[in-house]
């Protein structure tokens, strides 16, 4: 008697690595949209900030102080989330928020 469960282990294997690969690309995507919006609210904040402390100085372009400063904000605000495990959470209010104010 011969017994050939290894085609359905390697099914089932094959079906859970495939949906494991899909939630990781989704969380992938989620994220990075995170990231941009977060991005783009504190590039502006530090726009203002950088531009009125550079008013009077001769200094370097102010965006280029608001893009640096932006972009660490916004990847430590990222990677709290995603240590908080609120990646959905805070990815489904962002939509809500956005569709709200039409976009």
């Amino acid at each position: 008697m011969e017994i050939r469960t290894l085609p359905t282990v390697v099914f089932l294997s094959n079906i859970y690595e495939n949906y494991k690969r899909e939630q990781d690309e989704l969380k992938q995507r989620k994220l990075c949209f995170l990231y941009r919006q977060a991005y783009n609210n504190f590039y502006e904040q530090f726009l203002i900030q950088h531009t009125l402390r550079c008013k009077f100085e001769i200094d370097l372009p102010p965006f280029l102080y608001a893009e640096r400063d932006a972009r660490a904000k916004a990847i430590e605000v990222v990677l709290q989330v995603a240590k908080n495990n609120k990646i959905d959470q805070c990815y489904s209010a962002r939509i809500k928020e956005l569709r709200k104010i039409g976009f």
